[in-house]
C-alpha cells in the first residue's frame, strides 16, 4: 500500500523522536528518510532509511529489533497501517 506524503513525513518524525531510546549517546542521526519502494506483486512498501553521522559505536542488533517491534506499534496506535521496513546507513556509504 502506498503511503501519501504526510504519512511518510509523520513516519520519519516517530523514527526521529523514539529512535534515540534505543541507541547510545555516542550516535548521532544526521537524516531519517521515509518513502515508497515497489514490492513484489506490485505492492509499495515504505522504507526508512536512518542515517548515521561516522564514528559511532556498534549498533546493538537486539536493540534495534525491540525498536522495529516497537515502531509497528506506535505506528498502529498513531493509526498508521504502514509498517515499514527500517535499514540504517552511515553518511559516507551514502555519498553524503
Amino acid at each position: 500500500m502506498t503511503a501519501n506524503p504526510e504519512t511518510l513525513e509523520l513516519i520519519s518524525g516517530v523514527v526521529r523522536a523514539q529512535l534515540p531510546k534505543y541507541l547510545s549517546k555516542e550516535v548521532v542521526i544526521y537524516d531519517v528518510v521515509a518513502q515508497n519502494r515497489p514490492g513484489p506483486d506490485d505492492e509499495n512498501y515504505v522504507h526508512v532509511r536512518v542515517i548515521l553521522e561516522e564514528d559511532h559505536p556498534r549498533l546493538g542488533p537486539r536493540k534495534l529489533n525491540r525498536f522495529s517491534r516497537n515502531m509497528r506499534n506506535l505506528l498502529e496506535q498513531s493509526g498508521i497501517d504502514h509498517h515499514p521496513l527500517i535499514s540504517y546507513a552511515n553518511r559516507s556509504e551514502l555519498g553524503l
